[in-house]
């Protein structure tokens, strides 16, 4: 599997002060390397658990989108040096669920980049993983609270692929 993504794409993006620019170069080539990514995240879920992807692989035919499995994701990256936003796009979350998730499906995190105090703490068990780039974390978002530390060295910058369960509420009248 070789996917184009990777660093250069996110410090490209920060280059642009011109917000129409900022969002044309996601539109014109982020946007279609993460469509190109989301087929191999979507099989890692088929391989591995099945039941999962055969319960959430749904059709939605009233929404266009070129995505084949999951059909929502964000991009986490950081914004200029020096941003007073910098702080709260760098990470520092207060602890959560995901309300807007499917309750038993995963969230992808991709992570690009190393930087410092880069964990992911899972409190309700107690766990404090450390992310470093290329981590790939499969993490049940909607039933385990979690946050991320703040970074206070280096650029956060990942892809989170996820099922908002109002898609699935529409679909089997939830």
């Amino acid at each position: 599997m070789i996917i184009k993504i990777n660093i250069s794409q996110f410090q490209h993006i920060l280059a642009y002060e011109n917000k129409y620019r900022f969002y044309l170069y996601l539109y014109e080539n982020l946007f279609p390397l993460i469509i190109e990514l989301e087929p191999y995240i979507a099989n890692l879920i088929k391989i591995n658990f099945s039941k999962i992807y055969n319960n959430y692989n749904i059709d939605l035919s009233n929404i266009k989108t070129k995505l084949s499995f999951f059909k929502t994701f964000a991009i986490n990256l950081s914004l200029q040096e020096n941003d007073y936003l910098e702080s709260i796009r760098q990470g520092a979350t207060n602890s959560h669920k995901d309300s807007n998730d499917c309750l038993h499906a995963f969230c992808i995190i991709i992570v690009f980049e190393d930087f410092k105090d880069r964990d992911l703490v899972l409190k309700e068990l107690g766990i404090v993983m450390e992310i470093k780039s290329e981590y790939i974390v499969l993490l049940r978002s909607a039933l385990l609270e979690h946050f991320n530390s703040h970074v206070v060295k280096g650029n956060r910058f990942s892809i989170v692929f996820y099922l908002k369960k109002i898609f699935y509420n529409i679909l089997y009248k939830l």
